[in-house]
């Protein structure tokens, strides 16, 4: 087993899982919601638990192949990156069939957010009455990917953010140097894909722009500068932009009332040192509200440099409101 998987091990989620398993009250169709590093890993242990005699030791055969991807009665779905109707046909199709070894068969289902609703609406029949014996888990990295009518049927588990100290180790264990996987780790928010991105030469280039732009924007000379900069980042690396943004503004707003940042040495929170004065409370926060807009829109397709100019411009308002609030109190004075 991975060191991912050995961490897993320790979640709550599996916890419940495996106690369902032991009682004999597995539900046949379970959403686990996190990481798509993480629920990947989750499903594999889920699998393995579902169909090991002694639920889940990870070490005999039913776990060893379901954990490697070779158990002949765990499949996986979608044959391709996104599920297409074509994959839940050809999911219903095996669910009929008789498992190749014991009684039980497992069907795991990878990024559901992937589905459009049509795709979600052919599972619905296998969801509510798969056949006897079978059990599918589901992953998505939002509950709300998924249309209620499909969560209703579902068993959630939701996973844990990971430690700073936890995320760094696994960056490592990937390759990442020590500095690099700590500075990841400490501006993912927890978030085991973002820190991924975030420990990539490229990937740490974007976090260090999204905290420029929180402290060097002045004027709509510098919207026009920093979009050309924040082009280099459109496509794949789009949504980890306003990722990175989203968790620089955190980290500032936990820095502006005193909180502690997990993973932050005193020497990276002196790098926003410069920054705290120029916004607001309030302005943080609906500025990191509507980056999550932003996100959803590129979510549908909205064009990233629209995008980017008007999160600038979101920024460069926040400023501008909080100096004249600071001129204002202290002509008052």
């Amino acid at each position: 087993m991975d060191y991912i998987g050995s961490v897993l091990l320790g979640q709550p989620a599996y916890k419940i899982l495996k106690s369902q398993a032991v009682r004999g009250s597995l539900s046949h169709a379970v959403l686990v919601t996190g990481d798509t590093m993480l629920t990947g890993e989750f499903l594999k242990l889920a699998a393995a638990t579902a169909l090991c005699p002694n639920f889940g030791c990870m070490e005999c055969s039913d776990c060893r192949r379901a954990l490697g991807g070779t158990h002949p009665d765990v499949l996986s779905y979608p044959q391709g990156e996104k599920f297409a109707v074509s994959d839940i046909e050809k999911l219903i199709e095996d669910a009929y069939v008789r498992p190749m070894e014991g009684d039980r068969k497992v069907l795991l289902l990878h990024g559901c957010e992937s589905m459009n609703a049509s795709t979600q609406n052919k599972l619905l029949k296998t969801l509510e009455e798969p056949p006897r014996g079978v059990h599918m888990f589901l992953s998505a990295a939002n509950l709300y990917d998924l249309l209620p009518t499909v969560r209703s049927r579902l068993r959630l588990l939701e996973l844990r953010a990971l430690s700073p100290e936890v995320i760094s180790g696994v960056l490592e264990r990937g390759g990442a140097d020590r500095e690099s996987a700590a500075r990841a780790a400490a501006l993912c928010g927890g978030s085991l894909d973002l820190a991924e991105q975030l420990s990539t030469k490229k990937g740490a280039g974007c976090a260090g722009l999204c905290a420029e732009i929180l402290e060097r924007l002045k004027d709509e000379g510098g919207t026009a500068y920093y979009a050309g900069e924040a082009a280099q980042y459109s496509g794949g690396y789009s949504r980890t932009f306003l990722a990175a943004m989203q968790q620089q503004l955190r980290v500032l707003l936990r820095l502006k009332n005193r909180l502690d940042v997990p993973g932050f040495t005193d020497a990276q929170k002196k790098e926003y040192d410069r920054t705290l004065n120029q916004f607001t409370n309030r302005a943080i926060i609906e500025i990191i509200s509507y980056t999550g807009e932003c996100a959803l829109g590129l979510h549908y397709n909205a064009n990233f440099g629209m995008t980017v100019d008007g999160l600038l411009l979101k920024i460069l308002s926040a400023k501008r409101g909080a100096a004249r609030s600071a001129a204002n109190t202290a002509s008052a004075l």
